[in-house]
């Protein structure tokens, strides 16, 4: 009777954390856009124009068509996409728990849900209104989907998976190495039937999982009047990608050592512990009392044991980190959120594996405090997500406190002429009611500065680096004038920005 009650009294503490967590969650989903991409977003649920970049390519038709639903019921269209991205959020609970439901009991199954979706960082993505919220969402759909076709007798099975997966593509293009993960299905199918039935099969899966590609395609098509136009849109954007803007191991400024350097800080300071060092304290404890309880050698054989499931998993894991390391900007740690939470997932059901046995009786106390070490950090987590998702919505970003600021100056004194590189997208955004231009070369600059001697020319600190990498010594024409910050974790690139006055 004891233990019955206190399994329900586990259960029912497992879900009013869930309860508490997504309630805040909803209360305080992001409204604002303060970043180039978030702006696209948003300006796309009123009217969707890739050209205009709204959004930028590859459109997100999924996560752009939930936010215009939300869009519907909530005014603020950052607003809107945010409590969309809770919704998904809310949603992936499921197959994440169904996935740790396969080796854990059903309470311990629901803490490792608890800890995946409870990250501090992924909760920051939860709850604001970059696609990776929702993007992460179908990603754990995507992988139970896997798991289930690779484990059902029925070859239709491997339907859902492709189907998902044209989900997965609508929402974040660049999650499209996990598609590597349909190959194990693929595999399953084969395997069961003779050659020339599981030939058919796998083409018909093959026509299956084009078609659901097709259907976004068609559709981002449609709106820039066909195949061509948007093809030669694609191009456009890969080029910016990989040789311009995109942060790309081909454009940045990082080395290959310093891109490794930043990735591991990206994955484990702020993806795993949410920038918090009484998370990494408590995560190493309890990483090392796991790794200190003895089990009996039975055990030690089922824990390395890996079974297909595990394979895939870990599989697309790697070739979603190698394609991070290569192709993605590693100052966002957004980037790297699949890795994180696969990672956690792994590693959290490792150690409640460890925890749910019961050692040799000298190493009894090892194992209470790994637990206790756990639960400090999930509660450490928790807390640091709570805090930063308000933080996300009662704090404005950097470029909202550089636009008002701005205003002010525009409203007193008049006469501004602003030059700005990707703020100037949140002040067309925010509408802002003084000039101002994005620019990328110094001759542009000067130009526009020699015609425009009357105005007060003001500069971002983004522009003056820009110039001074261009060989131009700013230092003696230009006069700080004031900086503006937020939280690095919700916005690591614009977090802070300096305004600085051109004095020719």
């Amino acid at each position: 009777m004891k233990q019955r009650i206190g399994k329900a009294g586990a259960a029912a503490a497992v879900l009013l954390a869930f309860g508490a967590m997504y309630a805040w969650r909803f209360r305080y989903a992001g409204p604002f856009a303060g970043t180039w991409d978030t702006v696209d977003f948003a300006m796309a649920l009123s009217r969707f124009d890739l050209l205009e970049m709204q959004p930028h390519f590859p459109g997100y038709p999924y996560f752009i068509l939930g936010g215009m639903l939300v869009h519907n019921f909530v005014e603020n269209p950052a607003r809107a996409l945010s409590i969309f991205n809770v919704l998904m959020s809310l949603s992936s609970c499921i197959p994440v728990y169904w996935l740790a439901r396969r080796k854990l009991p059903p309470i311990s199954a629901g803490l490792l849900c608890l800890a995946v979706q409870g990250l501090s960082y992924n909760g920051l993505l939860a709850a604001g209104p970059m696609s990776e919220g929702t993007a992460l969402a179908v990603l754990w759909w995507y992988l139970w989907s896997l798991v289930a076709a690779m484990e059902s007798r029925k070859w239709t099975a491997g339907l859902l998976p492709l189907f998902l997966f044209g989900l997965l593509m609508g929402v974040r293009l660049s999650y499209a190495a996990f598609g590597a993960g349909l190959l194990f299905p693929a595999y399953t199918v084969w395997k069961r039937g003779t050659a020339g039935r599981a030939a058919v099969r796998l083409v018909f899966l093959g026509a299956a999982g084009l078609l659901f590609q097709l259907i976004w395609i068609t559709g981002l098509a449609y709106t820039e009047g066909g195949y061509l136009p948007f093809f030669k849109l694609a191009v456009q954007f890969t080029g910016g990608h990989f040789n311009d803007w995109g942060g790309a191991v081909t454009s940045s400024g990082y080395g290959l050592g310093e891109r490794l350097v930043q990735l591991a800080v990206n994955v484990i300071w702020a993806g795993v512990l949410g920038s918090s060092v009484w998370s990494a304290v408590f995560l190493l404890c309890a990483l090392t009392g796991g790794l200190l309880i003895r089990k009996n050698s039975s055990f030690n054989r089922a824990l390395v044991k890996q079974n297909m499931p595990d394979l895939m998993m870990l599989s697309v894991m790697g070739l979603y980190l190698t394609y991070a390391y290569f192709a993605q900007n590693v100052d966002k740690p957004r980037h790297i959120m699949p890795v994180v939470v696969m990672g956690v997932w792994f590693a959290g059901g490792w150690l409640l594996r460890r925890l749910q046995h019961r050692p040799e009786a000298r190493r009894q106390r090892v194992r209470t405090a790994a637990g206790a070490s756990a639960a400090l950090f999930l509660v450490c987590q928790l807390g640091a997500g709570a805090a930063l998702v308000r933080e996300q919505y009662t704090e404005k970003p950097a470029s909202y406190q550089l636009t008002a600021e701005l205003e002010r100056m525009e409203a007193e004194e008049g006469n501004l002429l602003v030059f700005a590189w990707e703020e100037d997208r949140v002040m067309k955004y925010l509408q802002a009611g003084f000039e101002h231009k994005r620019v990328f070369t110094w001759d542009f600059f000067k130009a526009e500065a020699a015609e425009r001697k009357e105005a007060r020319i003001l500069l971002t600190g983004e522009v003056v680096r820009g110039f001074e990498e261009q060989g131009i010594d700013m230092a003696p024409n230009i006069r700080k004038i004031r900086e503006f910050r937020s939280n690095q974790l919700v916005d690591p690139v614009y977090h802070y920005i300096v305004l600085y006055e051109w004095i020719p």
